[in-house]
């Protein structure tokens, strides 16, 4: 668990919920600092279920209260999902770790620290520290376009995501046991390779994949984009949309064509809307895309729809 909370790069003077439920009884939380957690687990009896608070929350120090709500979280120290292995979750491990795998590759980086919740895969993709240009609201709002990311990716596999993608978010601790189930089994935390993102890199990924900022709650107001109000540019001038044309050309997803034919008509709209497209640019890009669909289908590139 030290390992863990390292991973979430801690602080000395913030403060995390460690929380355990003991059999039918009702769960028990504390609110500590980092340096505090491995002493409070010592106290904990022997066959409790026990997990860590994701984000870090306003203190002071408590034993035996509240854990902290979503208003009371301090910072979204990472973005993370649970992909249970169960009948309507995920047929089995393997199936979890291509939806980690697919994850990995749209944000462009690999998870920071991934727990093996003895039933599935809490995987952990870490949130720059230094970064603190979102508030609370923008925190959660960012991770409901995340949660709302994670569910379609998993239903491309055919398999569904719990839904936990709110701020106080607990999740198993690395070291304990689950006993869940009749048979217990251990719950193992693995460091990964991924390092921080900053905020904007997480909502570019996220608008790349079609999940765009929610302004709901933020202004209180829907705002809809016309698409008959979107101008073209009078000149090619965007190198990344002339090299995303190149790319297409080539593209070979190892699976879920549809998802991708989606997803880069997803993001050649997105073009279109911030003006960084001509017309003619537009009309290519979108034959393209279509081209290569074929191909893929014709080829038998990655899997079709079910």
């Amino acid at each position: 668990i030290a390992e863990q909370i390292e991973r979430l790069h801690a602080a000395a003077d913030e403060f995390f919920s460690i929380n355990f439920k003991l059999g039918t009884a009702p769960m028990r939380s504390a609110v500590l600092p980092p340096g505090a957690i491995p002493a409070r687990l010592a106290t904990i009896p022997d066959g409790a279920d026990i997990w860590l608070g994701v984000n870090p929350v306003a203190g002071p120090a408590r034993i035996d209260q509240d854990r902290g709500t979503a208003a009371d979280v301090t910072r979204l120290a990472a973005l993370y999902c649970d992909l249970d292995v169960k009948d309507g979750a995920c047929a089995d491990l393997g199936v979890a770790e291509q939806i980690c795998d697919d994850l990995c590759d749209i944000l462009g980086e690999s998870p920071g620290f991934i727990i093996y919740s003895g039933h599935g895969l809490q995987p952990y993709w870490i949130v720059d520290p230094a970064d603190h240009s979102l508030g609370n609201a923008e925190q959660a709002a960012l991770l409901r376009r995340w949660g709302a990311l994670v569910k379609l990716v998993a239903k491309t596999r055919g398999a569904s995501a719990d839904s936990v993608f709110d701020l106080s978010r607990i999740l198993r601790a690395a070291g304990t046991t689950n006993y869940k189930e009749v048979e217990p089994v251990p719950v193992t935390g693995v460091d990964g390779a991924g390092g921080p993102m900053s905020y904007v890199q997480i909502d570019e990924r996220l608008c790349e994949a079609g999940h765009y900022a929610d302004t709901a709650e933020a202004e209180d107001a829907v705002e809809v984009s016309d698409p008959t109000g979107w101008q073209f540019a009078d000149k090619p001038h965007c190198e990344y949309a002339l090299n995303l044309v190149e790319e297409w050309k080539t593209d070979h997803p190892d699976e879920g064509r549809h998802y991708w034919f989606l997803g880069q008509n997803i993001r050649w709209e997105c073009l279109r809307r911030k003006g960084c497209l001509t017309r003619e640019q537009y009309q290519h890009g979108q034959n393209i895309i279509e081209q290569r669909f074929r191909q893929m289908r014709a080829e038998g590139i990655g899997e079709g729809r079910s």
